[in-house]
């Protein structure tokens, strides 16, 4: 018998607390290709142990220096002199 999408959500609510939104969207991807529940524990897992660093993620002025739009103190600018 095969689970219905809200049966093998709640299958992965159970095992996980809380799932996070591409945690979420990973289980969805697999329930769509295979429907397998333990790939996709598996899967949820081995995302929660991957080691992702998010320091710099919404950081604005890191991101436009690295697109090589830095600030005008990068550039030399440091405001006018009265």
């Amino acid at each position: 018998m095969e689970m219905t999408w809200p049966q093998f959500k709640h299958r992965l609510e159970v095992q996980f607390d809380e799932m996070t939104e591409s945690e979420l969207d990973m289980a969805t991807h697999i329930f769509l290709s295979d429907g397998n529940l333990n790939d996709a524990i598996d899967t949820i897992d081995k995302m929660r142990d991957e080691d992702f660093d998010d320091s710099m993620d919404g950081d604005h002025d890191s991101a436009m220096a690295s697109c090589g739009w830095g600030t005008d103190e990068d550039y030399g600018y440091f405001g006018d002199d009265y």
